[in-house]
């Protein structure tokens, strides 16, 4: 019996060795990246893969695709994602707009003020594109806890970190927009 349970723990062992954790990896041809195992018992460990992503400022970034988290640059050209395989490929980046807040006026009148000209933001096709605006209750305050500060010109979701910060849907802009036009052509006629 005892036996028995030597060679069953030394097959569970050599069977739990073999097990693998898959990343999309850099191909051997140069083309698109490919799903394989990770190599080294810290990047199995780890489970995590890291690639490129879409910035909201400025579109996809150029980041090998790899086993275990971003050896550098988090945030920055490279992001860490948390389950096997989720580093694919990215997709084809398309535009959208968003509107740049800036804080107008002085003293209880100052408030913030949706800007005329939109910006240009990127996000991968078929995904919906973020916003960042300011809360109806934000102010300038520095350092206060309803100071919002823009990021990306408003491209993109609020940071974590962010305070007096609303993360809109860039169609919700837009069907903001165009609901009340609609009707008021639908009174017209």
């Amino acid at each position: 019996m005892i036996k028995l349970l030597l060679v069953a723990t030394l097959i569970g062992a050599t069977y739990a060795e073999a097990v693998t954790y898959q990343c999309y990896q850099p191909p051997d041809d140069g083309t698109d990246p490919v799903k394989k195992d990770c190599a080294t018992k810290a990047e199995v460990a780890g489970q995590k893969c890291h690639g490129p992503y879409v910035k909201a400022s400025s579109g996809a970034t150029t980041y090998a695709y790899g086993c275990g988290a971003c050896p550098d640059s988090e945030g920055v050209n490279c992001k860490t994602c948390d389950t096997a395989g989720c580093n694919e490929k990215l997709g084809e980046v398309e535009d959208y707009e968003c509107a740049p807040y800036t804080w107008e006026g002085e003293d209880d009148a100052a408030k913030w003020t949706k800007g005329s000209t939109m910006t240009t933001c990127k996000k991968e096709k078929g995904t919906t594109g973020k916003c960042n605006k300011p809360a109806d209750d934000a102010d300038n305050t520095d350092g206060g806890d309803k100071q919002y500060t823009q990021t990306d010109a408003g491209c993109g979701a609020c940071g974590s970190e962010a305070k007096a910060c609303e993360t809109t849907d860039s169609a919700l802009g837009l069907s903001a927009l165009l609901l009340p036009l609609v009707a008021a052509f639908y009174t017209l006629f």
